[in-house]
């Protein structure tokens, strides 16, 4: 089974959690406001894990 995005080392996750921070604001947990039911999409954080979830470990980000 191939490997995803999400599960190798090369998974930017401190881009991730500067870009989450810019996005919302700091003084929050970033889990806390993952998703809103009220927004037209979902924020950087989940768009960032779906997206690895979904594409190659070897893809280039």
């Amino acid at each position: 089974m191939e490997r995803r995005l999400i599960e190798s080392p090369s998974f930017p996750v401190e881009e991730v959690n500067r870009m989450s921070l810019k996005e919302k604001g700091p003084g929050r947990p970033p889990y806390w406001e993952m998703v809103f039911w009220w927004t037209r999409k979902p924020l950087i954080g989940a768009r960032a894990i779906i997206a690895a979830s979904l594409l190659p470990e070897d893809y280039e980000c």
